[in-house]
């Protein structure tokens, strides 16, 4: 009973945070710094309460890895560095005996995120203008607004965070995670 208490105790937390950076992902874009600041702020609750990862420098090494991998994606343009510091911030409490099936299920995510970003960008013009001759044009645009970019007038981008948040939450609480 207090190992579930525990773990509530970290991922109540880390879900509210990880929820505002889905939503911030999706309305602007943008992963808010204070988000990656609150999820770094829960490692040591994650260490201390539920005693994961172990050894204790298996979370920060794994943040530094990622940081520097993400570092160099980042210089490529492949990433934003909004999503470096979220995932770096989330290896962490993943540590690295979790990070490879992290970086695994975030790619996975990411890849199903860029299909459907695709397909809202192809079909949008053409679903919004049949459904606007049934009155269900501007509902189908706001159901479309986060993850179709050109559809609302930006440049096109996947909301990658939004997999990156989804994958952190398996690795960390989920079934990708330590038992």
């Amino acid at each position: 009973m207090p190992n579930e208490l525990f773990s509530l105790l970290v991922l109540v937390p880390l879900l509210l945070v990880l929820a505002w950076v889905v939503r911030e992902d999706l309305r602007a874009r943008r992963i808010p710094n204070p988000a990656v600041l609150a999820i770094l702020a829960l490692w040591p609750a994650h260490l201390l309460l539920l005693g994961r990862p172990s050894p204790w420098w298996s979370g920060p090494s794994a943040a530094l890895l990622v940081l520097g991998g993400g570092f160099v994606a980042w210089r490529l343009g492949l990433l934003g560095a909004g999503d470096v510091k979220l995932a770096s911030a989330l290896s962490a409490s993943v540590g690295l005996e979790g990070l490879v099936g992290f970086l695994l299920a975030t790619g996975l995510l990411g890849g199903l995120l860029a299909l459907v970003v695709l397909f809202v960008e192809r079909a949008f013009p053409m679903l919004a203008f049949s459904l606007s001759r049934f009155g269900g044009g501007a509902l189908f645009e706001r159901l479309c607004r986060g993850f179709g970019s050109a559809a609302v007038g930006r440049r096109a981008s996947v909301p990658y965070g939004v997999a990156i948040a989804i994958a952190g939450l398996l690795a960390i609480g989920g079934p990708l995670g330590m038992p």
